[in-house]
């Protein structure tokens, strides 16, 4: 003991299990008392996070897998306690494992953002052990306002896609956008802002549809419409024969 009375005392060598360790104390005269404690050793358990893969993005409201492998000394694997928390949403599951060992679920409601999730898990003895990753849940593109110019068109104009409001993302990601153009309802296979005058013919309906891109994936799409109309058609040019006619000589035209 120490001029304070306290005995301090540090070993590695205790076995796995529960020790009753005992202190015994003797003074000069030989007197003796004693003191015991129960005190177990034991070995933590073992957690390995498979899936979300660290990095990886998902959209809004998409379903995430998760995944994990855990194991212990001493506890069966499907009586150890799980923990699933997120930096963002705390602590969303306790999924545990099964007999083999694996923890498995999907969540669909977490919130956007980049998501630190750490998985803990606890024997009986109130050991644990931890592992981490990182993913991000994005948040799509809203619809943008379009339409089509010119508003009226005929079987002489090219039909011109015009963002009128742009497509909002709430991350700040670049937005990018795609158009799927169809005649009386149909895919025709056009796919750039703009149709040929080519393409279309009188009495025709001509949908796009714009979807807007983040770089992860898809927001909602847009529709415009038009009817296209019927040209008015052109006088070629004419002339009269003779230029200077004589009285009562034919004209022809």
């Amino acid at each position: 003991a120490g001029s304070d009375g306290v005995v301090r005392l540090s070993t590695d060598v205790l076995s796995t299990g529960t020790h009753e360790v005992t202190l015994s104390a003797t003074d000069e005269r030989g007197a003796t008392c004693e003191a015991s404690v129960l005190y177990t050793v034991g070995t933590p358990p073992s957690v390995t996070l498979d899936s979300p893969a660290d990095g990886v993005r998902y959209t809004l409201g998409e379903p995430v897998a998760f995944s994990a492998e855990v194991s212990d000394g001493e506890d069966a694997a499907q009586d150890l306690l799980l923990s699933w928390e997120s930096d963002l949403d705390g602590i969303f599951s306790t999924e545990g494992a099964d007999s083999s060992g694996v923890a498995s679920f999907t969540e669909a409601g977490l919130s956007a953002g980049e998501h630190t999730l750490t998985v803990t898990v606890t024997d009986s003895d109130g050991f644990y052990a931890r592992d981490s990753t990182s993913f991000v849940i994005n948040t799509p593109p809203e619809a943008p306002a379009v339409s089509i110019t010119p508003a009226e068109p005929t079987t002489d104009d090219d039909l011109a896609v015009v963002i009128d409001t742009g497509a909002y993302d709430a991350d700040g990601d670049s937005v990018s956008y795609s158009y799927t153009w169809y005649r009386d309802g149909v895919d025709a296979g056009y796919t750039a802002d703009t149709l040929p005058a080519s393409a279309t013919s009188r009495d025709q309906e001509w949908t796009v549809e714009v979807t807007p891109y983040d770089g992860d994936g898809a927001g909602a799409s847009a529709e415009a419409v038009v009817t296209v109309l019927n040209s008015a058609p052109t006088m070629p040019a004419i002339s009269i024969s003779p230029s200077a006619p004589e009285p009562g000589q034919d004209l022809l035209c």
